[in-house]
């Protein structure tokens, strides 16, 4: 498993390095331009004005949109603060099961966190039918679009566009392979590769010269490589991490030294939830 996202690390960390990736689908390959800073600016532009066109031709914004299906009764204030509860329960539950080992604790724990995650899919659901057709919803599908058309190509050159009809064959691999790109963790090991932290630890005080020291000509990946690899390198300079817990890039990030009052105060409030639940209970926001 380790050796699978270390292999998996090292390859992203190469197509980071090119500023392209390689797709494949049906037996056919295209290749996808990473964009740059000004690259990914300018799509920002487009996508805002792209909402501002569909405002002024009549479409409404989701703000509107949810005020009349409160009237309509398609939505309501309590529906809004239930979404809110069930994300708050989601982060708060999540952050506990990551503190705690014991497994009467982490049973209790996983059923809130399965019981929130099914109410919060639910409503979000319901609220994504009401903002479908929503200024921000169209300007959203116009800068997926865009971004497909701007970043899949033929050649490994990136200057042969794809055709209109090969954009939605290689959609599935493009968005597969931005999900990876965007990965927190991910993202947090390519950092953490030897090839690339060992030369920023060298480099730390420019680290755009790593790649070719123009802030606007830098891929949004390499730059987000770069400022976790600082968090990483002032995470290792400033604290005393155990060595076993410098392995592993996620467990550096995660790392915080121990503060006893803290660690008392984490484990009473882990205690003060879980207070008084039975097996197969789950921990209401009230709990909170």
């Amino acid at each position: 498993m380790k050796e699978d996202v270390h292999g998996k690390s090292k390859s992203l960390l190469g197509e980071i390095i090119k500023g392209s990736s390689i797709l494949r689908s049906d037996g056919e390959k295209a290749y996808l331009k990473h964009l740059t800073i000004l690259e990914q600016v300018k799509l920002e532009d487009f996508a805002g004005d792209s909402y501002e066109d569909a405002i002024v031709a009549g479409i409404k914004s989701e703000s509107e949109l949810l005020s009349r299906a409160k009237e309509f009764g398609s939505w309501s204030d309590k529906d809004e603060n239930n979404l809110k509860g069930a994300r708050f329960i989601i982060e708060k539950t999540q952050a506990n099961l990551d503190k705690t080992k014991d497994i009467n604790a982490r049973s209790i724990l996983k059923l809130t966190l399965e019981k929130a995650n099914e109410e919060f899919s639910e409503l979000e659901a319901k609220r994504s039918k009401i903002l479908s057709y929503s200024a921000e919803s169209l300007a959203s599908n116009k800068k997926i679009i865009k971004m497909l058309e701007v970043s899949l190509f033929k050649d490994s050159k990136c200057t042969k566009p794809l055709e209109e009809e090969e954009l939605t064959k290689f959609s599935s691999s493009f968005f597969a392979k931005i999900s990876d790109l965007y990965n927190h963790e991910s993202m947090l090991r390519v950092a953490y590769q030897d090839l690339f932290f060992e030369v920023f630890c060298y480099q730390y005080r420019n680290p755009l010269l790593i790649f070719g020291g123009e802030y606007k000509n830098i891929t949004v990946y390499q730059h987000k490589i770069i400022s976790f690899a600082n968090i990483l390198l002032n995470k290792l300079k400033n604290l005393e991490i155990p060595r076993s817990q410098t392995i592993d890039a996620v467990d550096v990030f995660n790392y915080r030294e121990p503060d006893e009052k803290e660690a008392k105060v984490s484990r009473e409030g882990v205690s003060d939830l879980l207070a008084g639940k039975k097996e197969g209970e789950a921990i209401a926001i009230s709990d909170f």
